[in-house]
C-alpha cells in the first residue's frame, strides 16, 4: 500500500474517493496554493484504500492525503469519473442565459410583434449570417445582491437571483454576407432599450462593442430600437444623488466613426443617446411606419413647449426628410438588412484596408447616348440617370440621401470595378441646382465618408453657384458653402471634375478647382463668375458700346480651350474611357506612394 503526500501546504480543493480506481496521470487529490491549483497526480493506476482528509481541511506539506493500491490492466471504463468542477457557477449562468434569452417575457415580445417590429433576437438572424454570431455578455444583466452570511446564504442567492433584469442592449462579433462585423440591437421588450436600466453595466457593454470593432477593424452595426438615454430621473432615485453630465464610452464612439463603417438601422424610436449613435454614423437607415428619431422624447417636449405632441410629429418620417437626419428609408426590417448588405460591399473593413473593389463590369448604357443628351437650350432639361447610366458599372449606383437637398446627389458607385465616390453638383430639376446651406451639409457629410475609407471621387458640375436671395441669407448658406469649399480644396482622395453644362462663382469654382483635380469639360459647358445675363444686367453694360457686343461669341467656351484655361473640352461620349484611365492612373500613383 502507497502513501499520497501532500507536496505543498494548502487547502483541500477535491479529493478521491474510497474505490475509486485512478489511472496514471489523473489526480488523486488537489491542492488550492495561494488561489493556485495543485494537482496531486498518480504515478501509477491506483485503487484507493483509505482517504485521509477532506475538502476545506488546510493540510501541511508531506501531510498524508489517501492510502492507495497500485493495479493492473485498468480498463478505460473503470477511471474515475470526476464531477465537474465549478457546477454551482456553470448552472447559475446557465439559469442567467435561458433568462437572457426569454428578452421581456412572452408578453413583450408579442406586444413588440403587434407593433409590426421583430423582437432584438430575429434581428440578430436577419442582420448576420446563419450560426455566426457569437453574443458577447450572454449572462449580463441587472441584478440587485444582498449581502450573504453563512447562515443565509442560499436563501439570499434564491432571493437574489428572482430580480435578475437581463442587459436590453445585446452584441457580439458576427459575419454578414461572409464578411465579419460587430452586431448591437437593443431590446425594447426590456424597459424600452432605456440605458437607465442596466447602469453601469450597461454603458460597458456599449463600450465594448465600439471596443470590438476598433480592436478587430470590423465594420459596427446598429440595430437602434428605443429610449435609449444617458441618464433618467429613475437613474438619480436609485443612486440618491445627481451628477455632472458624463456619456461613458463616448470617445470610442466618436473613434470609432473615424476608423472602421459604422451603420445604423432607426428599428423603433431613437431617442437621446440612441439618436447620437445615430448621428455618428456612415449610413443611417430608417424603416417607415415603426422608426421615428429626436433629441428627447414626446415627455421632455411637453414639459418645454406645454403642448401635447406625438413622436411622428416630432421626429417621423416627415420630419426626418427634411432635417436630413437619415440617410436612406426603407419600407422592412428586411430592406434594412439588404441596404446595410449592399452599403459596406463598397468600403473596406476600416480605413486600413484598400476599398472593396470587384471584377469590372460595362456601364449600361452606351457612351454614344451621352452625346445627344444636353441640348443647346440652357433651360433644357436632362436625364442624370443616363449619365449615371453610361459612366458607372452596370447596376452599381447606390445613391445616399436621395430626398434630402435635392440640388446635390450623392452616390457610391464603381469605374471599373473599382469603388467610387460621386457627386452630382447642381441638379437642375431641383432648386435650379444652386448650392443651398443644406446641400453643403450633405455634401460635407458624404466627403467625410469618401475620405475615411479612401474613395477616389468623381464630381459631375452642373452648378450656377451658390444660392442667393432673402431665404439664403437667413439660413446663412455662405456659411455652410465655406465649410465645404475647405473641405473639397482640402481634398485627401484623388478626384476627376467633369464640367457638364454650367459653372460659374465660387459655387462652381470649389467642385474643380483644388489642387491634384483632374478636369474636363463637355462641349456643352458655360461658365463664368457669373452667369452673363445676370453679370450683364449687374454691371449696366446694356447700354453704350456694351449693347453692340456679341456676348455669345465673347463668352464662348471655346476661346477658354483655346488658351488653355480647361484643360480639355470633349465629346460627353469620351467620358467613360478617361474615367477608366484615371482611376488606374490614380491607383497607381496611390500604391506607389505606400
Amino acid at each position: 500500500m502507497a502513501s499520497i503526500k501532500a507536496p505543498v501546504a494548502g487547502e483541500v480543493h477535491w479529493v478521491c474517493k474510497v474505490g475509486d480506481v485512478i489511472r496514471k496521470g489523473s489526480p488523486v487529490a488537489v491542492l488550492s496554493v495561494m488561489k493556485m491549483e495543485v494537482r496531486v497526480e498518480a504515478k501509477e493506476n491506483y485503487s484507493v484504500n483509505m482517504v485521509k482528509c477532506k475538502v476545506g481541511d488546510i493540510v501541511k506539506e508531506r501531510t498524508e492525503l489517501a492510502r492507495v493500491s497500485v493495479v493492473e490492466g485498468v480498463p478505460a471504463q473503470t477511471t474515475m469519473k470526476q464531477e465537474m468542477p465549478f457546477k454551482d457557477r456553470i448552472e447559475r449562468l446557465k439559469a442567467r442565459r435561458v433568462k437572457v434569452k426569454e428578452m421581456g417575457g412572452t408578453k413583450r415580445v408579442l406586444k413588440q410583434k403587434e407593433k409590426g417590429k421583430l423582437n432584438a433576437r430575429d434581428r440578430i438572424e436577419l442582420f448576420a449570417d446563419k450560426g455566426s454570431f457569437r453574443e458577447v455578455g450572454s449572462a449580463a444583466g441587472s441584478i440587485t445582491h444582498s449581502v450573504p452570511t453563512k447562515a443565509n446564504s442560499e436563501k439570499a442567492v434564491a432571493k437574489d437571483e428572482k430580480t435578475f433584469i437581463p442587459a436590453n442592449f445585446l452584441m457580439g462579433v458576427a459575419k454578414l454576407d461572409s464578411r465579419p462585423v460587430v452586431l448591437g440591437v437593443d431590446d425594447f421588450t426590456i424597459n424600452a432599450s432605456h440605458s437607465g436600466a442596466g447602469g453601469i453595466m450597461l454603458m460597458r457593454k456599449y463600450m465594448v462593442a465600439d471596443r470590438l470593432a476598433q480592436q478587430y477593424k470590423i465594420p459596427m452595426i446598429r440595430v437602434l430600437d428605443g429610449a435609449s438615454g444617458g441618464g433618467s430621473v429613475k437613474a438619480v432615485l436609485s443612486i440618491g444623488h445627481s451628477y455632472i453630465p458624463m456619456v461613458p464610452g463616448c470617445n470610442e464612439m466618436l473613434q470609432l466613426v473615424q476608423t472602421v463603417p459604422v451603420v445604423s438601422v432607426c428599428a423603433g424610436p431613437v431617442i437621446g443617446l440612441a439618436a447620437v449613435k445615430l448621428s455618428a454614423s456612415h449610413l443611417r437607415v430608417f424603416v417607415s411606419k415603426i422608426a421615428s428619431v429626436a433629441v428627447a422624447g414626446t415627455a421632455v417636449v411637453e414639459a418645454i413647449t406645454g403642448e401635447p405632441i406625438t413622436m411622428d410629429a416630432l421626429g417621423g418620417e416627415g420630419v426626418v426628410v427634411q432635417s436630413g437626419a437619415v440617410d436612406v428609408i426603407v419600407q422592412s426590417e428586411q430592406e434594412a438588412a439588404a441596404t446595410v448588405t449592399r452599403f459596406l460591399s463598397y468600403l473596406p473593413s476600416s480605413k486600413h484596408h484598400p476599398p472593396q473593389n470587384i471584377a469590372p463590369r460595362a456601364p449600361a448604357l452606351s457612351p454614344t447616348t451621352l452625346d445627344t443628351l444636353i441640348a443647346e437650350d440652357p433651360r433644357a432639361s436632362y436625364s442624370i440617370e443616363t449619365i449615371l447610366g453610361a459612366i458607372l458599372d452596370e447596376d452599381s449606383a447606390f445613391e445616399i440621401s436621395s430626398f434630402y437637398a435635392r440640388e446635390v446627389m450623392t452616390i457610391l458607385g464603381r469605374v471599373d470595378g473599382v469603388t467610387v465616390g460621386v457627386v452630382f453638383a447642381g441638379n437642375p430639376s431641383y432648386e435650379g441646382g444652386v448650392l443651398t446651406a443644406k446641400a453643403s451639409k450633405k455634401l460635407v457629410r458624404f466627403i467625410n465618408l469618401c475620405e475615411t475609407f479612401n474613395l477616389k471621387m468623381i464630381m459631375l458640375v452642373d452648378m450656377p453657384g451658390i444660392s442667393a436671395g432673402p431665404s439664403s441669407e437667413r439660413e446663412n448658406t455662405l456659411d455652410a458653402a465655406v465649410e465645404l469649399a475647405g473641405r473639397l480644396y482640402g481634398l485627401k482622395v484623388p478626384s476627376f471634375a467633369v464640367i457638364l453644362r454650367r459653372c460659374f462663382g465660387v459655387g462652381g469654382a470649389m467642385f474643380h478647382d483644388a489642387p491634384g483635380t483632374e478636369r474636363v469639360a463637355w462641349v456643352s459647358a458655360d461658365w463664368g463668375s457669373l452667369p452673363t445675363a445676370g453679370g450683364r444686367k449687374a454691371a449696366k453694360q446694356e447700354q453704350g458700346m456694351a449693347a453692340l457686343i456679341d456676348w455669345k461669341e465673347l463668352m464662348d467656351p471655346v476661346r477658354t480651350a483655346e488658351v488653355f484655361g480647361i484643360e480639355d473640352m470633349i465629346l460627353p461620349s469620351k467620358t467613360p474611357a478617361l474615367l477608366r484611365e484615371w482611376v488606374q492612373l490614380s491607383g497607381h500613383a496611390g500604391a506607389a506612394k505606400l
